[in-house]
């Protein structure tokens, strides 16, 4: 038996980024969390909330990043299709960084991706 506790998506990210803060951006941990929970309705199964085995089995990169551990020479992600990985790529490719706390300006500059390395 089991207690369970259900994470809405902002106590997700507090409660992620208390435990492993440098893992993942807070765009990263929205889009792992909205993962997760699809992931979860699809399989009728509960998730347990373990950020130690999430950063084992997903990791965010930028472009640069990508392409040094995969071996790839990308110039942008669009092209990801043609990797053969793309199937490890979670479904929304870009992570949008959002400043809130001025004017609420999308910065699509900011172009990263969140691998599942299972």
């Amino acid at each position: 038996m089991a207690i369970i506790y259900s994470l809405h998506q902002e106590k997700f990210i507090d409660e992620f980024q208390n435990v492993r803060k440098d893992n993942f951006s807070y765009g990263g941990l929205r889009l792992l969390f909205q993962h997760l929970d699809i992931l979860s309705d699809d399989t009728g199964e509960n998730i347990e909330f373990d950020p130690i085995g999430l950063c084992c089995e997903f990791a965010e990169y930028d472009l640069e990043e990508f392409n040094n551990d995969y071996g790839c020479e990308l110039s942008s992600f669009d092209e990801l299709d043609e990797t053969g990985i793309s199937h490890h790529i979670l479904q929304e490719k870009r992570i949008e960084i959002i400043d809130f706390f001025n004017d609420n300006s999308v910065y699509p500059s900011v172009e990263k991706v969140l691998v599942h390395n299972g």
